[in-house]
């Protein structure tokens, strides 16, 4: 080989493992991913982040039942699960990981979030990979019928992105110069993490629907936030077209937040409304960028 085609190799190889080490610093702990053989967006063997000790790992059938299938598939943004049952016995198959997860879920089927259910702390030391759970979702998407105060976030895993506030039949962002960690904690909180790990912003483009705003730690709903600004005026002229992006993660330490109500917002009198089903979504967006920021 000659030693341009081994630098032009080795300089590939180099990129392609810097490219999965950003990947791989980007994951939140408690991110869901589907994976297998023909997996897609919305069905596959499921697989969990837990941090950097465990990477991902498959998801035990121990405790598994059709309420933990919703509450994996709300998490990835779709409105329900259509099916579920063992990977095995699925097209997906079994998975190659050290470890299984999740072992012993009960869910009540109101959260938002996997980890929001009781289930056997660490790895699952008698289970294996024949224990694995595949998961067929609704392709409809949670936020296809969305409520007026409505979050989600547009970016390249469950857990981080852009945020946008659906108000007047229209998605909008968010801007970023009020945002500290308690601002963002609260719009974390309403998509079911406990806490905001990070904050950043860009020109993301769109309306921006909220410009000056400040929440109070307790807070577990960016609408109930206190609102300087007209809410559902365009500000991004004035704000500069600085769109706000969070990362969210959950902390078993963390606040926990309630799930009887969503955060509706009643724009007529510019207070916040309950309703008896809590709707709040996540978006997932195929891409790998280890920034907060969906790629262009």
């Amino acid at each position: 080989m000659s030693s341009r085609l081994w630098n032009a190799t080795m300089k590939s190889i180099l990129m392609l493992c810097l490219i999965y080490l950003r990947a791989a610093a980007a994951e939140n702990v408690g991110d869901l991913r589907f994976a297998g053989n023909g997996a897609k967006s919305s069905a596959g063997r499921l697989e969990i982040f837990l941090g950097a000790d465990y990477e991902w790992g498959t998801v035990s059938h121990g405790g598994f039942d059709q309420k933990s299938a919703n509450v994996a598939c709300r998490q990835l943004g779709y409105e329900g699960a259509k099916s579920f049952g063992l990977a095995k016995n699925s097209s997906f198959g079994v998975g190659d990981s050290w470890w299984t997860f999740l072992n012993d879920s009960r869910c009540t089927g109101d959260e938002l979030h996997l980890l929001r259910c009781h289930w056997s702390a660490g790895p699952c030391a008698r289970c294996d990979h024949s224990d694995d759970i595949a998961i067929e979702c609704s392709t409809v998407a949670l936020w296809a019928v969305p409520y007026e105060g409505q979050v989600r976030l547009i970016g390249p895993y469950p857990s981080k992105g852009v945020v946008e506030v659906y108000l007047k039949s229209e998605w909008g962002g968010v801007c970023s110069d009020n945002a500290t960690f308690t601002e963002t904690n609260s719009i974390c909180r309403q998509l079911g993490y406990t806490n905001a790990n990070g904050i950043d912003y860009g020109t993301y483009g769109g309306i921006i629907w909220i410009n000056s705003y400040h929440c109070e730690e307790s807070q577990e709903c960016f609408t109930n936030c206190y609102h300087y600004s007209e809410i559902g005026k365009d500000w991004a002229q004035e704000c500069s077209a600085r769109y706000l992006a969070v990362s969210c993660e959950f902390l078993s330490e963390g606040p926990v937040s309630t799930y009887s109500t969503n955060c509706q917002w009643d724009l007529s009198t510019n207070v916040t409304v309950t309703s008896s089903f809590l709707t709040t979504t996540l978006v997932l967006d195929p891409t790998t960028s280890s920034s907060l920021l969906p790629s262009s």
